[in-house]
């Protein structure tokens, strides 16, 4: 796909992600439904947070295991700025929690082609291969990830359910 037509599509979707973060919270909500009524002269200001911010949220909500809100933040930080590695590893991962894979997979790829040595990406994608019951295409990341960080449980865990031929 070229550059141009992602970059352009990750901006809409950062605007969807945007109104459905302001839907969601009952706060902007009410906002937005004062908007709709006749006569309404409530006007609504986007949203000021930046990728940065929102990936800082998305954080907070990742490591509470809210994971479908934490997908909301990192999707925003992710459209704000599609170049950083880190956004797009934990919008990956998120995908993968919800069980989400085949999306993970993309999102994960687009993170490694940001940053190709990162083991913590090629653990994260190894994982979701064998989730998707790919376990040639998991153990090569897995392995990848190995090299580079051998104290890494999940990995070491991963590629012993590929030994045992185990798929999830």
């Amino acid at each position: 796909m070229p550059v141009e037509l992602t970059d352009k599509l990750n901006a809409i979707f950062s605007r969807i992600s945007i109104a459905y973060a302001n839907l969601i919270d009952p706060a902007k909500r009410i906002n937005y439904d004062a908007t709709l009524r006749p006569g309404a002269s409530v006007k609504l200001a986007p949203d000021p947070k930046s990728a940065s911010e929102n990936f800082n949220q998305g954080r907070v909500y990742y490591s509470n295991n809210d994971f479908k809100k934490a997908e909301v933040f990192f999707t925003l930080a992710a459209g704000l700025d599609p170049k950083r590695p880190e956004y797009m590893f934990y919008y990956g991962s998120t995908l993968a929690r919800l069980e989400n894979h085949k999306e993970a997979v993309k999102i994960l790829h687009r993170a490694l082609s940001l940053d190709r040595e990162d083991p913590a990406i090629q653990a994260e994608l190894g994982l979701v291969y064998l989730k998707l019951g790919l376990p040639e295409r998991a153990e090569f990341y897995l392995k990848q990830a190995l090299q580079k960080d051998p104290s890494n449980r999940r990995v070491v865990d991963g590629l012993l359910k590929i030994k045992n031929g185990l798929r999830k």
